[in-house]
């Protein structure tokens, strides 16, 4: 499973290289079609496509697979299910965000109504949109604090190996 967190952090690097449109014949190096960079549109929709274990439709599956890794003692099942209520809203909010466009109007999602919104008006969207993230970035670090708490030595270290990647896939 820590190969498949890495897996997944890495493709998430690499999304913005992997949208570059690849050498086409039919358009010689340095025109339009091999120049232009991806817009922030085009990298929310290709981000709509994916399927992180992270987000909402795998949230049942991060969880089983932390509760097995932190050996959750039936002493700290009380914190585990107050930090596992906190993740699945958090992570199903942002899922439902994605799906959206990320933004109420979906313009987020399409590149072209985006560039046609004046800058004050993107850096509004983003705005709010960063504002969302601190909020549940806020609702993680309160949920995590009690069962961080209640672990022992060894499940604190692999806390610290393993809940890194999750919380910030989660609020992202």
């Amino acid at each position: 499973m820590r190969i498949l967190i890495a897996t997944v952090a890495t493709l998430l690097l690499a999304a913005p290289v992997l949208g570059q449109p690849a050498d086409d014949p039919h358009h010689p190096k340095g025109s339009p079609a091999t120049t232009q960079p991806a817009s922030p549109g085009m990298m929310m929709g290709m981000m709509q496509g994916m399927k992180c274990p992270m987000m909402g439709g795998h949230a049942e599956g991060v969880l089983a697979f932390l509760n097995t890794e932190l050996k959750i003692t039936a002493a700290q099942t009380a914190a585990w299910e107050d930090f596992a209520k906190v993740y699945r809203a958090v992570a199903g909010s942002q899922t439902k965000a994605m799906a959206g466009g990320m933004m109420t109007d979906g313009a987020m999602g399409n590149g072209d109504a985006m560039a046609a919104k004046p800058l004050p008006e993107r850096m509004a969207m983003h705005t709010q949109m960063m504002e969302r993230r601190l909020a549940s970035a806020k609702k993680m670090q309160a949920a995590i604090q009690p069962l961080y708490a209640s672990l022992d030595a060894k499940q604190k270290k692999t806390a610290d190996e393993l809940l890194p990647m999750v919380m910030m896939m989660a609020a992202m």
